[in-house]
């Protein structure tokens, strides 16, 4: 293989790794593997690429803008897990703690 067709493989390779989001796929697990630092790190890489990444996104509007019926719908259609503030609060005041 000549210097022209090393090139050429080099420049296939990475349009490849580009077009395929590799290199962000290797970035978020790296850091994930720092932040985290498993004992078993090649365990804990596997068991990422098997689990589907979790997706976060946060609603946001005025009062009386329906955010809750919003985000309820959301959650049902597309099987999301939703965490409600408005929920975790009042499950603490009826707690009738201390704090609640």
């Amino acid at each position: 293989m000549d210097l022209k067709q090393k090139i050429e493989y080099q420049e296939t390779i990475e349009k490849y790794l580009e077009e395929n989001q590799v290199y962000d796929l290797f970035e978020y697990l790296l850091k994930e593997l720092l932040v985290d630092r498993p004992d078993e790190p090649i365990d804990y890489l596997i068991s990422k690429l098997e689990k589907p990444p979790r997706r976060r996104f946060f609603l946001v509007g005025p009062t009386g803008s329906k955010r809750y019926e919003v985000a309820k719908e959301l959650s049902d259609r597309f099987r999301l897990e939703r965490i409600s503030l408005q929920d975790l609060l009042k499950a603490e005041v009826n707690k009738n703690t201390a704090l609640g």
